[in-house]
């Protein structure tokens, strides 16, 4: 049998192709990717992201969460913002620093835990797309400007958060809807207007 040299070369380059291609493929099909190693230092090396079908973001941690924490663990999972519609900041977080979520265009709705106690200025700009941002109870402290260019978003929350100085930024009164505590006490408060995403019905599932 003659000994094709060039045959066996192209052989290999496409097995290589495809085994390139298939660890690829299984990498996207991960229904949750945790993010958490990175070469790039952080600030608050506990926080940690699951993001679900690449548009579902989940951040999890204790303590403070930075911007530039943020962007360093999209960076690290080959994540875009502009593919992020629903982001939900779990128990363990106490703070969401500045500029924390910014332009998010496709975002529709953040959940913050119940555990974050202060959300500093312009922890929310340019969200062209929010609806619906969920406020914990204990939230005790808005930065100015808190919620920046994000001209659709309503403002839900378990509890009350009007004696807060900063919600005088919220001008219209129908964007903050105050205890709702259920997916049918939403679509009450906000009557005929158009019915949030399935995502929010799961923050009470």
């Amino acid at each position: 049998m003659r000994y094709d040299k060039g045959r066996w070369v192209m052989i290999l380059l496409l097995l290589s192709c495809f085994m390139t291609l298939a660890v690829l493929y299984a990498r996207r099909s991960v229904d949750a990717q945790m993010v958490n190693e990175t070469k790039y230092p952080r600030k608050n090396d506990t926080i940690q992201l699951a993001i679900h079908d690449g548009t579902a973001l989940r951040v999890s941690g204790e303590g403070k969460l930075y911007a530039d924490d943020l962007d360093v663990l999209l960076k690290s999972a080959s994540a875009k913002k502009k593919d992020i519609t629903d982001i939900i900041v779990e128990e363990g977080i106490t703070e969401i620093g500045y500029n924390t979520f910014t332009q998010f265009i496709m975002l529709k709705t953040v959940k913050i835990g119940r555990d974050v106690k202060r959300i500093a200025p312009g922890a929310l700009k340019q969200c062209e797309s929010l609806e619906y941002l969920f406020f914990p109870a204990g939230l005790n402290q808005i930065g100015k400007d808190f919620l920046y260019a994000c001209p659709k978003c309503r403002i839900v929350t378990n509890g009350t958060v009007g004696d807060l100085p900063e919600m005088a930024n919220v001008k219209k009164a129908e964007r903050v809807l105050p205890e709702v505590d259920s997916w049918k006490a939403l679509l009450a408060a906000i009557g005929d207007g158009d019915k949030p995403p399935a995502s929010v019905k799961e923050w009470w599932q």
